[in-house]
């Protein structure tokens, strides 16, 4: 309890608690969202053909989880004792301020969740781009801008009074370094993919029309919810409770959603990705003849009980590392 808390009048304190609980429960129904995304994206990983780069992604999004889950248990348990042992108004209060154990235990999970979150698209552009430092330079600029922070925002966190307007200026700026980093990075991306297309003959943007979806609404759902927080942290009332309590499951979902829709085959097959050396593929018009053949082959033996198409969905996208010759495994 902070020193401009002794000041709160008892109907401030139940609106602190009213917001405290009813943001709590939105962020465990989200969480409840993320465990079944989770499990789903663990099983279409482990179904299909095993290999490192499912692997990989399966200790990524695993982290992530891990991570969103230390941040809902603490809340839990801060609510659970507050409404558990709280006599009245004032009690509750004074017990939904966790020890500072449990704090720093958040903090920490918080930081390395949105961390690792951000290293993982900064090496995606990294991939694309064919490996270009030069290009992940201003992202890799924001990691950095975002660390310092977030060690600036939970030391002064921790050794003031929570009202400090100090504390909000630098929840902001680690807000605003979170989002420019995966704007930044989505918009690095889909640059690229359109570029190489434009510079492809006999190929049109809806070749890589799949990928594209899955980029930009992970990201407009990432990008969207921290908006959100950094918009509403700043201005009076509870509204900010609401959006921090999403944006910890959310950010876990977002490159979850992505290696989910791509493990269960909802991305282009690799065949259709082929292009250009810089980008790691051969060519576009191989791919398609020997689609073509294939089909054809299919037709003339009847008694084959796999198609081409069948066998497009088990392949993996070049989302997944394995599929980038220029990344190293």
């Amino acid at each position: 309890m902070s020193f401009m808390d002794i000041y709160l009048s008892e109907e401030e304190m139940q609106v602190y608690l009213d917001g405290t609980l009813n943001s709590y429960i939105c962020g465990f129904f989200i969480h409840g969202i993320y465990t079944g995304l989770y499990a789903m994206s663990v099983h279409c990983l482990a179904t299909n053909c095993i290999c490192k780069a499912r692997i990989y992604m399966g200790f990524l999004i695993t982290a992530l989880y891990i991570l969103c889950t230390i941040q809902i248990a603490v809340s839990w348990i801060e609510l659970r004792i507050a409404l558990v042992y709280g006599t009245s108004v004032q009690s509750r209060y004074d017990l939904i301020d966790t020890p500072l154990s449990s704090k720093i235990m958040s903090a920490v999970a918080s930081a390395l969740n949105i961390l690792v979150a951000s290293c993982t698209i900064i090496w995606r552009c990294w991939v694309v781009w064919g490996q270009s430092w030069k290009i992940v330079i201003l992202p890799i600029l924001f990691i950095v801008c975002e660390i310092f922070c977030r060690i600036k925002l939970v030391v002064h966190q921790y050794t003031s009074s929570s009202g400090d307007d100090v504390v909000t200026k630098w929840a902001v700026a680690t807000i605003a370094t979170t989002l420019g980093t995966n704007i930044l990075c989505t918009t690095l991306i889909v640059t690229r993919i359109v570029r190489v297309t434009r510079q492809q003959r006999g190929v049109g943007l809806g070749t890589y029309r799949d990928v594209i979806e899955i980029l930009v609404e992970s990201a407009a759902l990432y990008s969207i919810s921290y908006l959100l927080l950094m918009v509403c942290y700043p201005l009076s009332g509870n509204g900010y409770m609401y959006t921090q309590m999403l944006v910890y499951p959310i950010t876990g979902i977002a490159p979850t959603l992505i290696i989910a829709r791509v493990a269960s085959g909802q991305a282009r097959p690799e065949e259709s990705w082929h292009g250009p050396p810089s980008l790691g593929f051969t060519d576009v018009s191989h791919a398609r003849s020997t689609t073509t053949t294939e089909d054809h082959t299919v037709q003339r033996d009847r008694g084959r009980s796999t198609s081409v198409k069948g066998k497009g969905r088990e392949r993996l996208s070049v989302l997944e590392p394995e599929q980038v010759p220029s990344a190293r495994e």
